[in-house]
């Protein structure tokens, strides 16, 4: 499985047209972490291992300062849906995954023993559409 390159954390940004929320850090998340929702309503490190933490709800952004790193009570701004720039060497067209990998994004499905979690499709090589699912209607009662 292989993992999608970021040009800089800085440059993670929504373009016109995404919707973004802000949520507390349950934890230690970076820009262009995948990130899931929590039972506090905090998001954490998205990862394809475990159901509850493969269901990302989209990625973090960098902030308007600059910012990153975010540590745990941060408030961090979550891109949900719609174009986000920052990335590197994406396939148009192709979808991306919650990775095996924590804080990764995976080009292909994470693989046997592990949750397909959708985060989005390429829009560019430097561009992913966020737009989270789950295509396998199984994973909803796991």
């Amino acid at each position: 499985m292989a993992d999608i390159s970021l040009s800089s954390r800085n440059d993670i940004k929504p373009l016109p047209g995404a919707m973004c929320r802000r949520f507390e850090a349950g934890g230690t998340v970076l820009a262009g972490y995948p990130v899931y929702l929590d039972t506090s309503g905090d998001v954490n490190c998205a990862d394809a291992v475990t159901f509850a933490h493969a269901t990302a709800i989209g990625i973090v952004v960098a902030d308007n300062t600059g910012g990153t790193a975010f540590a745990d009570g941060d408030q961090v701004d979550v891109c949900v849906l719609g174009p986000l720039a920052g990335f590197s060497g994406m396939a148009e067209g192709t979808l991306h995954f919650t990775s095996a990998n924590p804080g990764s994004i995976a080009t292909v499905s994470p693989g046997s023993g592990n949750y397909e979690w959708i985060l989005g499709i390429a829009h560019a090589s430097t561009i992913l559409f966020i737009n989270p699912f789950s295509n396998d209607l199984t994973q909803q009662t796991a």
